[in-house]
């Protein structure tokens, strides 16, 4: 074995890039569709199955990865939203309390939580500007807990 194809098969060096989970998982994924196009290539080349429903299956397979893809980025754009600090859109106004006529529309990212039930972000209600308006009646900045559902993702647009 010459020595270029030692260092590419055993490297030396360490991988310098972040490592992601979504990566990860995206080429897990990516393997599977190389295993399963080969697979049905294979029957095809040995007559098992058509071009046309080779074809098809190869396509279905091929939206899926496409779908997985997707479904990634929308995890990875959740969680960059996520962070201390940012402005999240609340899925529906939230009032303090009920002798309050302020609804809040918008919080800033205080904590985010994972829990028995799914993911906790704690927040201080705010504007759109991140401006923190509500406090208590002690004058303290009051935080509000909301379950991930409550909070709206960024469109993939």
């Amino acid at each position: 074995m010459d020595h270029s194809m030692h260092n590419f098969l055993y490297p030396l060096t360490v991988y310098r890039r972040p490592v992601e989970p979504a990566q990860l998982v995206f080429k897990a994924n990516l393997q599977e569709f190389a295993h399963q196009v080969s697979y049905i290539s294979n029957l095809n080349t040995n007559g098992k199955l058509s071009s046309d429903e080779a074809f098809s299956h190869i396509h279905h397979l091929w939206k899926t990865l496409k779908r997985s893809q997707a479904t990634l980025r929308l995890e990875h754009l959740r969680d960059q939203a996520m962070q201390v600090g940012n402005v999240v859109n609340l899925r529906q106004p939230f009032c303090p309390n009920a002798n309050s006529l302020d609804c809040f529309s918008f919080g800033k990212v205080v904590s985010v939580m994972t829990t028995e039930i799914g993911m906790e972000v704690l927040v201080h209600l705010c504007n759109a500007d991140g401006v923190e308006l509500y406090t208590d009646e002690f004058g303290y900045q009051a935080i509000y807990s909301f379950c991930l559902d409550d909070i709206q993702i960024p469109d993939l647009s």
